[in-house]
């Protein structure tokens, strides 16, 4: 009885720890916001609506689908100025999610890719220094694995699904914030970071 209470308990543990290595956050949406933009005193988040023109262009672009309808983006300011965008991006991985805040700048390059929560195991995170090669990419026809992007060797989905996400969001950015769009406010909103990519990316 005693050595069945004891394979009992190691398993339990061993499921413990298991599950603890696929629940890893990094980041609050706030902590993210200061972090990708140190220099800001000020932040307005915005709604983009999509039309079935600006969803079938994107989709067209990026060459990604499929394409919410409401995206939110988060403006950052230093003494009024501008100083880029943010997107907050939670989608699958494997079985799991993994979240992303993706700073673009007001001319629609990559200026940083911060990983917020990954939940699947560990050896299938990106790294801070792979995730540094999207830094100053526009997008382009080259911003795909393996051909403008390095893998990450074992970890084929992971890169996969972050090359998707920025060629996603530099698409709706340069649709729907470089020119005049249908924006609304939402500085009193919750935040998102639960929120299914279905719903509100």
């Amino acid at each position: 009885m005693r050595h069945l209470s004891t394979i009992l308990f190691s398993v339990l543990a061993l499921t413990l720890l298991s599950n603890a290595s696929r629940a890893e956050v990094l980041y609050s949406k706030e902590g993210a916001l200061k972090q990708v933009f140190p220099l800001a005193d000020a932040f307005d988040e915005v709604n983009l609506f999509l039309s079935d023109e600006d969803v079938a262009w994107i989709q067209k672009t990026a060459k990604v689908k499929p394409v919410a309808r409401v995206f939110r983006a988060y403006k950052a300011f230093q003494q009024n100025k501008l100083l880029g965008f943010a997107f907050i991006d939670t989608h699958r991985v494997r079985s799991m999610n993994e979240t992303l805040m993706l700073r673009i700048s007001p001319q629609g390059v990559v200026q940083e890719i911060l990983l917020l929560a990954f939940h699947e195991p560990t050896e299938y995170q990106p790294s801070k220094k792979w995730l540094s090669q999207f830094e100053g990419r526009a997008l382009s026809a080259n911003l795909k694995l393996h051909q403008g992007v390095d893998g990450i060797s074992g970890a084929t989905l992971t890169a996969n699904a972050v090359v998707a996400a920025t060629r996603k969001y530099l698409a709706v950015a340069q649709k729907k914030l470089f020119k005049g769009t249908r924006i609304v406010s939402l500085k009193n909103e919750p935040d998102t970071l639960g929120i299914t990519p279905q719903e509100v990316n």
